[in-house]
């Protein structure tokens, strides 16, 4: 398996997930309006363990939630789904889209300290 690792890195076979509008698309700076996960977004790390649904409402997310790009150049949304609050950051990836870095619930909401600290900086997209 190590040896698979090394030859073909495991967070480079995206699977589609979501789109955005052509607008938005320009909007944020790529040509594709297709969004991307990898392994590597979903597992990255325990602590943001979601169940495998999960992962397919963020198109209600990039939907319906603002989208802001911070000061590194990624992309944050966040919306609450079902009475959940929802972060993601999304970078451009090879290809000229969008793919997830990470998403996950955060308890804060929106007037929480994490979304404050994230939006420092930031620019409203949407």
């Amino acid at each position: 398996m190590a040896q698979i690792d090394a030859e073909v890195p495991w967070d480079n076979a995206p699977m589609a997930i979501a789109a955005v509008t052509p607008q938005l698309a320009r909007d944020l700076g790529v040509a594709r309006t297709t969004v991307t996960a990898t392994d590597a977004a979903v597992g990255h790390t325990p602590a943001h363990a979601l169940q495998e649904w999960t992962w397919s409402r963020l198109q209600e997310l990039l939907d319906q939630g603002e989208i802001w790009r911070r000061a590194d150049g990624r992309l944050v949304t966040f919306h609450e789904l079902d009475g959940r609050f929802f972060i993601a950051v999304l970078a451009q990836v090879p290809g000229d889209r969008l793919g997830v870095v990470t998403l996950f619930q955060n308890s804060g909401g929106r007037q929480g300290g994490y979304v404050a600290k994230q939006l420092r900086g930031a620019v409203r997209i949407k």
